[in-house]
């Protein structure tokens, strides 16, 4: 099975998340995934024929890819769907209040965790967006790190509005916000124009619902907001997990699993921001009985003795093994704050889990592996559920 990288450099975004921003573990995904693929067919998600929306692009090709269009309109909610909880992807308010006592407490590791963040400059009041209206991976003059920088900002500016109800950090990150959803309209580049959709779309939608209660953040340009994460990611997302790159119907395995569920985790962001019950239902129904392979059936495709479950990219690196285990946390996070557990699915939260910081000892003492070897602090949103 051949793959192809384009990730390497994304390593420097690794570790740009500590304890205290658990709460938002976008951040530590970074934009690390590789994989590769060709053109494009349909596949079931949850046992129901899924289509690409209507007139939408086949499959990805090298060079860069024409438009998709506009994601379908909201359809009835599935019977039981419950109502859509705000702010309620990795953050709910519950969580907020915590922060807040923990550093008026001066407790750790939320200090340190918050002086880690303004380290950054992220939050600096005199930043201002660098929005594109096409943005591209993969391909000759890639500029895609320019909208990381911006969505980054925008995360890092919001927590720190809801954290000292300061509100120019709240204007500030609705600028970079209403930036970017006026300006851009296209996701471009070869086959990793699905890790932009995936990794991007769902980082957006986390910053975006932190920001919602924010009564200066006009309606129009909530709806704005909305249109775009309807228009230039989810399109790609659904189109990914639909169409596998053309790979669906020839070999649905052929790209790792963390391709699947950075897509997963956008449709469900997404959904959960735009009010859409639809989405939640697609992501949550694909992550149950989806057939690629970051499904909860698939991701961890070997169970050893002992209860020891292989995670499906084990066998390449820490790194990208770490970012599925994180992203899927992500996802049961998002769903558990939505209050649907998925954390129940799968071996991955009842094996593996067990075993990564043995596994990273190991794989430490190999130098092979030592510029790789990754310990992804998102990957803490899985045990940190259980031990609560």
């Amino acid at each position: 099975m051949t793959h192809f990288s384009n990730d390497d450099k994304d390593v420097a975004l690794l570790d740009r998340r500590t304890f205290f921003i658990g709460t938002a573990s976008a951040l530590a995904l970074g934009t690390t995934a590789c994989g590769g693929g060709s053109s494009g067919s349909f596949s079931p998600i949850g046992g129901v024929a899924a289509q690409q929306p209507p007139g939408a692009t086949p499959d990805a090709v090298a060079g860069v890819d024409t438009p998709d269009t506009p994601a379908p309109g909201p359809t009835t909610p599935e019977p039981g769907v419950q109502k859509i909880t705000h702010p309620g992807l990795l953050v709910t308010e519950v969580d907020l209040q915590r922060i807040r006592d923990k550093l008026a407490a001066k407790a750790e590791l939320w200090v340190g965790g918050l002086n880690m963040m303004l380290k950054t400059n992220n939050t600096n009041l005199d930043a201002k967006p660098r929005p594109l209206a096409l943005v591209t991976r993969g391909v000759d003059g890639e500029n895609y790190w320019q909208m990381v920088g911006d969505f980054v900002r925008a995360l890092h500016l919001a927590l720190r509005w809801k954290i000292t109800n300061d509100e120019s950090y709240a204007k500030k990150a609705v600028e970079f916000l209403n930036a970017w959803s006026s300006t851009l309209t296209e996701l471009g580049g070869d086959s990793n124009v699905y890790l932009a959709s995936g990794l991007y779309g769902n980082q957006w939608a986390n910053a975006a619902e932190l920001m919602r209660t924010y009564p200066g953040w006009a309606k129009e340009d909530v709806a704005r907001f909305q249109t775009m994460l309807l228009n230039v990611f989810y399109p790609k997302a659904h189109d990914f997990l639909v169409n596998h790159n053309g790979t669906e119907t020839r070999k649905v395995t052929h790209y790792w699993a963390n391709w699947d569920l950075a897509n997963i985790c956008t449709v469900y962001a997404i959904g959960v921001f735009c009010d859409r019950s639809d989405l939640i239902a697609e992501a949550s129904n694909y992550y149950k009985s989806g057939r690629g392979s970051g499904a909860s059936a698939n991701n961890v495709y070997y169970v050893h003795p002992g209860y020891l479950g292989q995670w499906q990219e084990s066998h390449r690196d820490q790194g990208h093994s770490t970012l599925g285990i994180a992203l899927a946390g992500m996802l049961c996070q998002m769903a558990w704050n939505q209050g649907e557990d998925l954390f129940g699915y799968g071996w991955i939260f009842r094996g593996t889990l067990r075993r990564i910081e043995p596994c990273k000892a190991g794989l430490d003492a190999e130098s092979r592996f030592q510029t790789r070897a990754t310990w992804r602090a998102s990957c803490g949103t899985c045990p940190r559920h259980y031990s609560r």
